[in-house]
């Protein structure tokens, strides 16, 4: 691999490139860091752009061509990955149609994409997108895949069982944590309130209440079967002295007609006068008798009737309706005080339930942690060039901080993902992102990092005072200490 890149001299061309309207060159010598600076909408990021474009193979932008031209190119040559020079070339259209071509020192074309990618092996991110990463599911992803790449195959396999072992133990957990949850919320509805205990305590007092209340529907309810029987015997003897009354006013109406029409047999049938005589003499004798028995008893139903109005009269008058009513009370009360009781009777045993699975929950976890930190290890034991990383709980750390931009610097950030870059990437160009907040130490750094590894480093700068663009080879400031470094 070339090492001596500050003293190459890197020729960058370009024609109608987004804001790069005809045919326009760029050289970069004598630094190991670029700066694409210059003021805002000149081009910074379109050209620090090319060399992502160029060592990937890959054109995402929409409308590359500048606007009102039809196609254009950029193209440059640098070392690829074996350290040997490429010239690369990227043709696009208005209609889509892009090209990579690569042409090595022999003049050995290469333009399958496949091929063209294996030249650089180029692996693009810069510090912005590593911090946007942070943010969702797939980017946190990106990032961890980024830094477990970097270990050894045997360490990864490693790392890999210890995730599945991860995986297993946190389903494991979530599991026992519903469990948990549960028999928390389980025991804190076991414990009966005031209110629950005092209806507990008076059970026996709701069951004497019940069986007196029973009692008395029981005996309401042979009272009425009573009072229905006298009802009836009321009705029944109105009758019979309805028909007695009817009987007697017959015999009186029979006896006026038969003394009537005797009267007239005497009168009209002399003949027969003795034998009517006979028989009005008979029946003036015997109906007396007749009507004062048949009186008598009219008067002894009568008496009966008084003494079982009387007796009534003396019956108490009884709500049934009511009486079912407080039943149906007290025995809602003593199903709920069953169920109290019953409830208050598992409080214990789920008490060891719930202490037992939270016990279970906290062993799990510590397995968890004890995984984690196992995974943690494997990153510090293994020689990826980056320190001070790890892999926690879905998110790349720095110095155990997540890699987000209200928790790790700016500067700190730059260093770590530059040494990324150099660690994944063989090629000799890298896009680190932008030098805005960055201090002449953290630059020095960097310049020594890239010395160091032999790359060159791209970085864009805004220079509000300039008018254009222009490539900036930067100069360290600390040459004691880029040289210990």
């Amino acid at each position: 691999m070339t090492k001596n890149l500050a003293d190459m001299e890197i020729s960058v061309r370009l024609n109608n490139y987004k804001i790069f309207k005809g045919e326009k060159e760029f050289v970069l010598k004598n630094s190991y860091i670029y700066f694409v600076s210059g003021p805002n909408d000149t081009g910074k990021t379109s050209f620090k752009d090319i060399f992502a474009i160029l060592q990937t193979g890959k054109n995402d932008i929409d409308q590359p061509v500048t606007t009102g031209e039809k196609d254009g190119f950029i193209e440059t040559r640098i070392p690829g990955a074996d350290g040997r020079p490429y010239l690369i070339r990227h043709d696009f259209t208005n209609d889509k149609h892009n090209k990579f071509i690569a042409i090595d020192e022999d003049g050995k074309k290469v333009s399958t994409i496949g091929d063209f990618r294996k030249i650089f092996n180029y692996t693009h991110f810069t510090a912005e997108e590593f911090f946007q990463w942070t943010n969702t599911a797939d980017g946190r992803k990106k990032q961890r895949n980024i830094i477990l790449n970097l270990l050894g195959e045997e360490t990864m396999a490693k790392y890999e069982i210890l995730s599945q072992d991860e995986l297993v133990e946190y389903e494991n957990r979530t599991q026992k944590g519903y469990q948990k949850d549960q028999l928390i919320e389980l025991c804190k509805s076991g414990r009966l309130n005031d209110e629950q205990q005092e209806l507990v305590d008076d059970f026996q007092e709701y069951k004497n209440q019940l069986a007196i209340v029973q009692e008395s529907i029981n005996s309401v309810s042979t009272t009425q079967v009573k009072k229905s029987s006298l009802e009836q015997r009321k009705s029944d003897v109105n009758i019979n002295i309805s028909n007695k009354a009817s009987d007697i006013q017959t015999l009186v109406d029979t006896y006026t007609s038969d003394v009537t029409e005797l009267n007239s047999l005497i009168t009209n049938l002399q003949n027969q006068l003795d034998v009517a005589i006979t028989k009005r003499e008979k029946i003036i004798k015997d109906t007396p008798e007749t009507k004062k028995a048949k009186e008598n008893g009219l008067v002894l139903m009568r008496e009966e009737l008084v003494k079982i109005d009387d007796e009534l009269s003396k019956m108490p008058e009884v709500n049934v309706q009511k009486l079912q009513e407080q039943k149906d009370t007290i025995s809602r009360k003593l199903d709920l005080i069953g169920t109290l009781k019953a409830r208050a009777a598992n409080e214990t045993e789920n008490i060891a339930k719930r202490d037992k699975t939270i016990m279970e929950y906290e062993e799990l976890t510590r397995k968890i942690e004890e995984v984690r930190n196992g995974k943690k290890a494997l990153i510090e034991q293994s020689n990826i060039g980056v320190e001070n990383v790890s892999i926690e709980e879905d998110y790349v750390k720095i110095d155990g901080f997540a890699f987000k931009e209200n928790q790790v610097s700016k500067s700190k950030a730059i260093i770590l993902i530059a040494n990324l870059m150099c660690a994944i990437n063989e090629s000799p160009i890298q896009v680190i992102g932008s030098a805005n907040d960055l201090d002449w130490d953290v630059l020095d750094q960097l310049y020594a990092l890239a010395k160091k590894n032999g790359k060159i480093m791209i970085l864009d700068q805004v220079d509000r005072d300039a008018t254009d663009i222009a490539i900036v080879g930067y100069e360290p400031k600390n040459l004691a200490k880029e040289s210990e470094l």
